[in-house]
């Protein structure tokens, strides 16, 4: 890490429940704003895909979410970005959070791991098929049936618990050379998860189906 450069998480999703939310994002912005201190060299860089509620909406939500936890610092990006800045933003990442509830499979993580930033994620969804204990930190999850969303009802979604996002994000803090290795591992992963590679899987399967 360059000298004097904050320790910098990051994160990548949509809002447009609060708490609620599937993507699970408020969870790790309360869980940052209460276990750390304006003084201390970290920040929280996030990406927030607007396409799911008004910008105005999902300020309001996170607003209020924080509006009494006098915290360290939280940058977050609205606009959209073109490939090229999200190189830049995944870059910029030390560890990337996603706290999400439920997962198809979360690229997101993928793509962070590609430019060797490792993660700390939920232990539940699809994210499961590629994050390990060489690349990721895990926050475990109570299981829970989906009451609020007529789209989803009865499903079950994984809700985490604030004070094991809150110690696992310190951890990294304090643990950044761990961190550093765990990217490298994030690197190697990200490797096996190629477009290309999703083309030879896709060809092969079409092939033994004739």
């Amino acid at each position: 890490m360059e000298q004097n450069k904050p320790f910098t998480f990051i994160a990548c999703k949509g809002l447009k429940d609060g708490i609620n939310d599937r993507g699970g994002l408020l969870y790790s912005i309360i869980a940052f704003k209460k276990e750390f201190k304006k003084m201390e060299n970290v920040k929280f860089l996030i990406k927030v895909n607007a396409s799911y509620a008004p910008t105005q909406v999902i300020e309001s939500q996170i607003k209020e979410s924080i509006k009494v936890i006098d915290g360290a610092n939280i940058n977050i990006i609205y606009q959209s970005l073109v490939e090229k800045d999200m190189n830049f933003f995944y870059n910029e990442g030390d560890v990337f959070v996603s706290t999400s509830r439920c997962e198809g499979f979360n690229l997101p993580i993928l793509e962070a791991m590609s430019c060797r930033v490792p993660c700390i994620t939920t232990n539940f969804g699809g994210q499961m098929d590629f994050c390990d204990d060489k690349n990721s930190l895990f926050i475990p999850v109570k299981l829970e049936e989906v009451t609020h969303d007529i789209t989803h009802e009865g499903n079950f979604w994984g809700t985490p618990n604030i004070e094991d996002i809150r110690k696992t994000m310190r951890y990294a803090f304090e643990n950044q050379d761990v961190i550093k290795k765990m990217g490298l591992e994030a690197e190697k992963t990200a490797a096996k998860f190629t477009w290309a590679k999703a083309v030879e899987v896709a060809e092969k399967a079409m092939k033994e189906l004739k």
